[in-house]
């Protein structure tokens, strides 16, 4: 249902409510697997529903939520490719759906992942966003296409802006960011996964540092501080099976 809601918030512009429709399926993602064992309503049916829920959630949401980006971006560019960049956004729903069905037939994967999980993969967007939003320099003067970001406002960027805001106003940098994601949903890559089996330090030294890390980070710099978090992930599992 939030998955759902999302999607027509962002039809509508309103990027910034489908982003939290990310976060809050995340936050349902995590508890949903105590809810079953405390209710005792584990099944193998629960085990499909959790994953057609993440397709919609953190697969077909996050590229959605992409597609409408880059209308938004079109008028600003000229390219004759521009449709084609835009339904390129669906990539990584469909690289989601297969991980997710992996995911359910991998034994391997009970106390690790392979290929980055979907939840990160939208939570990344979903931060991105809710940064974009709130950075002074993309509010324009009148709202047309979209109810978080006016249609002239990328027309107006002052010229101060951080870099990072100029990457993501770039459907190049947004295509490329889109490729390596559906790569990576899937990669040989093993990373660290929060369930833990016990709670000492040494078996969790690179969790408790990935978390602690993060947490300064988001208090610091808020959601722009996601692509930094992502790589730390991605770092610190490197390094965590690197030493197990």
């Amino acid at each position: 249902m939030s998955g759902c809601v999302g999607i027509a918030q962002a039809s509508e512009g309103r990027f910034v409510n489908a982003a939290y429709c990310i976060i809050i399926s995340a936050v349902l993602d995590f508890f949903d697997g105590f809810a079953a064992r405390w209710l005792k309503a584990f099944s193998p049916i629960g085990k499909d529903l959790d994953s057609l829920a993440d397709v919609v959630s953190f697969g077909v949401l996050p590229a959605f939520m992409l597609f409408q980006w880059m209308n938004l971006l079109a008028p600003f560019h000229s390219s004759a490719l521009y449709n084609i960049y835009a339904y390129m956004m669906f990539l990584p729903a469909a690289s989601s759906a297969l991980r997710l069905a992996r995911f359910n037939h991998d034994e391997t994967q009970k106390k690790s992942f392979l290929g980055l999980p979907t939840p990160a993969h939208a939570l990344f967007w979903a931060a991105m966003f809710i940064a974009l939003a709130q950075t002074p320099c993309l509010r324009g003067p009148a709202p047309h296409n979209s109810i978080n970001f006016p249609y002239l406002s990328f027309a107006y960027t002052d010229p101060l802006c951080p870099l990072w805001v100029d990457l993501f106003l770039s459907p190049y940098f947004i295509v490329l960011l889109v490729f390596l994601f559906t790569w990576l949903l899937n990669a040989p890559i093993r990373l660290m996964a929060f369930k833990f089996s016990s709670f000492h330090i040494k078996i969790n030294l690179y969790v408790y540092l990935f978390l602690g890390i993060s947490l300064v980070l988001i208090l610091w710099k808020g959601f722009v501080s996601a692509p930094i978090i992502l790589f730390l992930y991605l770092l610190f599992s490197f390094i965590h099976f690197r030493k197990t």
